[in-house]
């Protein structure tokens, strides 16, 4: 059987999965990226990762039916290069793909991290019994991103630039954002947000997001102040998402939705409190399920898409 390479390049670590079936993962496993190394000595690894990955499971790389990157930053998913990205530096204009494809001798795509992180979350679903066919994902963490799945596809827009949730407007003449905008999602829905708001409140200056989950599952009024504000936001961004789309799904995923009901269910309170009353199509709300296979799962099954 043909198999797909999943590959999740990140700033710290870079998890590889082999998926034997869209959504299932096979074998995974994680390297460091060194991205201080560069971009050449990086890939090489990642390469000889992947030969020994298909070693172990007695796998010739020609059974290798495509391979799939994920990665951070503005990309030319045409070429398969990587324009730049914050957490690499030093990575401008690398050519992720056509380096990849004369080390492995596979066909490899390259896709923007947070929408493969979305086809995962979709094809996990689908792999595990669920019968939709849209959903949109956020990635809440230091930003916000995510991802839109409609009619079983990946939306990807005519600059490639689609799913950038985190730079909707959600707050007229707010926060500025580095974007160059002002009142950006994740000016207030991010762990960045969630921490600024804290603080505006009155709230100790504190390094870690789950802190102040900490704080406001303990009553703290800041701390559940800071969890309003953002789950208010969110709220009116899945609003706008459920005119605008009509997706059947919202999942919350990263790291800021592993506070939970701390900030899940003020999300749903406030979207069913602002929604409209003409018709009862307001998405279901739920925390992501793949977790950090995700973007694993979504790069793969993308890649087998591309041959398709």
């Amino acid at each position: 059987m043909k198999l797909a390479i999943g590959v999740d390049l990140g700033g710290t670590d870079i998890k590889v999965g082999v998926m034997d079936r869209p959504g299932v993962l096979l074998k995974k496993a994680t390297l460091p990226t060194r991205a201080a190394d560069g971009p050449d000595q990086a890939l090489d690894r990642l390469a000889e990762h992947i030969r020994e990955l298909a070693r172990r499971l007695g796998l010739r790389t020609d059974e290798i039916a495509a391979i799939g990157v994920g990665a951070p930053g503005p990309i030319d998913r045409d070429a398969g290069v990587l324009i730049a990205a914050p957490n690499l530096p030093g990575w401008e204009n690398t050519k992720i793909c056509p380096r990849l494809s004369v080390a492995l001798g596979a066909p490899v795509s390259l896709e923007n991290d947070a929408n493969a992180a979305a086809f995962g979350e979709f094809a996990h679903r689908i792999a595990a019994g669920e019968r939709i066919s849209s959903m949109v994902l956020f990635t809440l963490g230091t930003g916000v991103g995510g991802g839109v799945v409609i009619d079983r596809r990946l939306v990807r827009g005519s600059y490639d630039s689609a799913g950038e949730i985190g730079h909707m407007i959600v707050e007229a003449d707010g926060r500025k954002c580095p974007c160059g905008q002002s009142g950006c999602l994740e000016r207030y829905a991010s762990a960045t947000g969630i921490s600024a708001t804290f603080q505006e409140r009155g709230g100790a200056a504190v390094q870690m997001t789950r802190d102040i989950c900490s704080k406001a599952e303990r009553g703290d009024p800041i701390a559940m102040g800071a969890f309003d504000v953002a789950a208010k936001m969110l709220a009116i961004a899945i609003i706008n998402l459920q005119h605008l789309l009509n997706p059947e799904l919202i999942a919350l995923g990263g790291g800021v939705a592993a506070a939970g009901n701390v900030l899940l269910e003020p999300v749903r309170r406030y979207a069913r409190e602002l929604t409209w009353r003409l018709v009862d199509d307001l998405p279901r709300i739920e925390l992501a399920v793949a977790g950090n296979d995700a973007g694993m799962l979504g790069a793969a099954a993308l890649a087998l898409t591309n041959q398709q």
